[in-house]
């Protein structure tokens, strides 16, 4: 598209710019073109649906430009814990999963350990939220349903006496903000907007406290906030570093090549909560009747000591509209150097641990109150649970047997709900989560990524459990034995046709288009095939297969055929890009886009707009693609 519409004057529009900070050159930017266009203009119909095709099977991603630059300051790596504290719709959430398989991708790496926790308050969006990451494929993948500013405290397992809390390496903290940054895309907020919107949000941002807590010593907090209003941004970070003192430092921006941004604001001035043009420059200045009614103006909202602006101004980025020809955007950098002091809460619960565990030692002492009594420690959640709680050990033994599964990956294997329909595979992150104990029980909408789902027996001898074309990718990358190599052309044949004979797969296996049928052959016969669930995987072209296959796609061994078991939808982007990527003209279309590409399923595509509408930090910028 670059090459094709760079001098075409007509389709000028559709030349998409490399984002050289980007790393591996895997973003791509249509300064040009909007996601509204799009959306609404009957012209770009071919191209919305090559795109929309795409992202549902999380080939593709659109996301704002910079939106997708506090992943990137979080630095994630392939082990660590992350938690996104207000996660939805889930783009940012879906580009830190990304960033964990960079490795396993590129590199043929082992498979990612860690685990991504995106956490959003309203059911609705965590459920949009769930839709998104699942997109993704990734066994790392969590997403829970609770208030971010009560975050529950966990605790890893441990003998009676001594608790280890459960804390993260890596905590995204995108608050809810006043999103006066998008102004570009959303010129009608200057209807509403108001000088004063920045204060009734800097209490709620203060979430951040909740991030920093629940944050290793050593790791990494990124605040960010599509905001352009001190009183939501470098105030709140003032206020963090004043609460916590040496425990707790800004860290510098990495350097990014054609990154650009300005620095952070050393002094602000508050607006009156009734009078239209009075402001003040510090608190000290501020009447007692703002002080104490509601709302009210509070110390942390005013510019800081002069050592704190100094390092706010070093560290804090204000990503400005006319910089990089973006929305407007604030992130800034956390390092947690010590423990914190225990907050007040943090005393209280200790003060009811100290009357149990007194009560305990003094069977006669009666004189406390049960409002002092600390709740008992409880697993996160009970949704989801190992099979072999629910299948017994003999049916969890076959389902691990039959796909070759080792034994440490067969224990990441859950039924949700108690349901034995549905079979999840969890990344050791997730194995820790589950395993922690908390006092204030979460609803998990999602938990690692459905690779097993029960069906009708269509075989005698076939197992009841099939491979789902969704978490293929994640199955194979940890040791996945029902499954066979391909060239292209095959894979291609097998997809369009649906469907090869017995008598064909060998042959393709005597001519080389097909790896070696050993992985299927009965073991009680070697003539035959077991029938049941494979993933029929596109062969390297180096002769080195990844331990995470760019190309799988489920299917299924009977009596005389090799059929495919995902659903035409689900393999239309893979069939299509197999037979080689359309063209430019193809994608475009001609004016009155009078042809869809693969068949778009306009509910999940309604769906995934209303997704990337409830975000305004996320759609109608200039495209951006990764």
């Amino acid at each position: 598209m670059q090459a094709d519409c760079y001098n075409d004057t007509e389709r000028k529009c559709y030349s998409p710019e490399q984002l050289q900070w980007y790393p591996h050159g895997l973003a791509w930017h249509w300064r040009e073109l909007e996601r509204r266009q799009i959306k609404k203009d009957h012209r770009h119909m071919r191209l919305k649906n090559y795109f929309a095709q795409r992202e549902r099977r999380g080939i593709i991603s659109r996301q704002e430009v910079v939106s997708m630059i506090p992943p990137l300051f979080l630095d994630v790596k392939p082990d660590h814990w992350v938690l996104d504290l207000c996660a939805a719709p889930g783009s940012k959430t879906s580009q830190m999963l990304e960033i964990m398989h960079w490795g396993e991708a590129a590199e043929n790496k082992c498979p990612p350990k860690g685990m991504v926790l995106a956490n959003e308050i309203q059911w609705r969006r965590a459920n949009m939220l769930a839709h998104q990451v699942q997109r993704m494929g990734s066994p790392c993948a969590g997403v829970t349903n609770t208030d971010a500013q009560y975050f529950p405290d966990l605790w890893a397992p441990s003998d009676e006496h001594k608790k280890e809390p459960f804390r993260f390496h890596r905590v995204l903290c995108d608050v809810p903000c006043s999103g006066d940054g998008t102004m570009r895309k959303t010129p009608y907020i200057w209807k509403s907007w108001n000088k004063r919107d920045g204060i009734a949000l800097h209490i709620r941002q203060l979430i951040l406290y909740r991030g920093l807590d629940v944050l290793q010593v050593g790791g990494r907090l990124v605040y960010s906030a599509c905001s352009l209003n001190p009183i939501e941004y470098e105030a709140v970070v003032a206020a963090a570093l004043t609460r916590h003192g040496d425990a707790l430092c800004l860290v510098p921006p990495p350097p990014l090549e054609g990154m650009r941004n300005a620095a952070g604001l050393q002094t602000w001035f508050v607006p009156h909560l009734r009078e239209e043009d009075q402001y003040f420059g510090s608190y000290a200045d501020v009447p007692s009747d703002l002080k104490n009614g509601k709302p009210k103006l509070i110390p942390s909202m005013f510019p800081p000591a002069d050592d704190i602006q100094k390092s706010i101004q070093e560290c804090c980025c204000r990503f400005l509209p006319h910089l990089m020809d973006t929305g407007g955007f604030f992130v800034t950098i956390f390092e947690k150097k010590s423990e914190f002091l225990p907050s007040q809460r943090a005393r209280k619960e200790a003060r009811k641990e100290e009357c149990a565990a007194a009560r305990s030692a003094d069977a006669e002492d009666t004189e406390a109150a049960p409002r002092d009594q600390a709740k008992p420690l409880r697993p996160l959640t009970k949704e989801y649970t190992p099979i072999v709680d629910i299948l017994g050990t003999a049916q969890a033994q076959e389902i691990a047997d039959f796909y070759g599964f080792d034994s440490a990956s067969a224990k990441r294997l859950m039924c949700r709900g108690g349901s034995e329909k549905h079979i999840f595979l969890i990344s050791e992150g997730l194995e820790a989560l589950l395993a922690a104990q908390t006092r204030m029980p979460t609803r998990m909408v999602l938990c690692g990524v459905l690779v097993l789902q029960q069906s009708g027996s269509y075989h005698e001898r076939a197992l009841p459990w099939q491979l789902v074309q969704g978490g293929l990718q994640a199955a194979c990358s940890v040791g996945l034995k029902r499954c066979i190599f391909a060239s292209s052309a095959f894979l291609c044949r097998l997809i369009s046709e649906r469907d090869v004979s017995l008598a064909e797969l060998r042959s393709a296996v005597e001519s080389g288009e097909v790896d070696s049928l050993q992985s299927l052959t009965d073991p009680a016969d070697p003539s035959t095939l077991t029938p049941g669930s494979l993933a029929v995987v596109l062969r390297s072209q180096d002769g080195v297969n990844m331990k995470r296959p760019i190309v799988s796609v489920a299917s299924i061994i009977s009596d005389d055929a090799l059929e495919v078991s995902a659903t035409k939808d689900e393999v239309a982007a893979i069939l299509e890009d197999l037979n080689g990527q359309p063209s430019v003209s193809e994608i475009l279309g001609g004016a009155d886009g009078e042809v869809e590409l693969g068949g778009v399923d306009d509910a999940v595509q309604n769906e995934e707009a209303q997704d990337h509408e409830l975000d305004h930090g996320d759609a109608g910028e200039p495209e951006a693609s990764m």
